[in-house]
């Protein structure tokens, strides 16, 4: 990702990435079409077997990627032109890209590079894999959507949501 920020060997590790840029499908809905919140239940919709798709309608996406984006054959061609469309009004620092209260947001992030069950990103053949849990010294990997609020060599967040991942191996490392 162009906008990707990491810092691996820091005192506080961290992996930074856009919102806009990072799902490979991002869908926004209107709240007025979801009867769940009519009803006034707020429960997620949990199926992780739904297949998601890059929506094809101006008015599901997060930014206007022009007149062709919905010409474009495939999800995944979609979602291309949507990361390259944000990075550049990122780039811009421009003032438009917003998350309105009154949406509904739905982000499919696939992860191929991070294997969950042993703790360790794969850093490609030349590289190989890093086990996280000497780096996260005995804390637990803190996962969150924040919104940026300064900008710099330290900046600060306000997170969206976060929530903190623990595995055997920090906590056996420790011993």
């Amino acid at each position: 990702a162009p906008r990707l920020i990491a810092s691996i060997d820091s005192h506080k590790p961290h992996v930074l990435s856009p919102l806009g840029s990072t799902p490979q499908t991002l869908i926004v809905d209107s709240c007025d079409n979801d009867e769940r919140l009519q009803k006034g239940e707020f429960k997620a919709n949990a199926s992780i077997s739904k297949s998601l798709s890059e929506p094809i309608e101006d008015s599901r996406r997060l930014v206007p990627c022009g007149k062709y984006a919905s010409t474009l054959p495939s999800s995944a061609a979609r979602a291309k032109a949507r990361k390259k469309v944000f990075d550049k009004l990122c780039a811009d620092n421009d003032d438009s890209i917003t998350f309105r209260t009154d949406k509904i947001y739905t982000f499919e992030f696939l992860q191929h590079l991070m294997n969950f069950e042993k703790l360790e990103v794969g850093l490609g053949s030349m590289l190989g894999k890093m086990k996280l849990a000497p780096i996260l010294d005995g804390q637990p990997m803190n996962l969150q959507a924040a919104c940026q609020l300064t900008f710099g060599k330290e900046p600060t967040f306000e997170p969206l949501w976060s929530f903190d991942l623990w595995h055997e191996s920090i906590i056996h490392d420790q011993k």
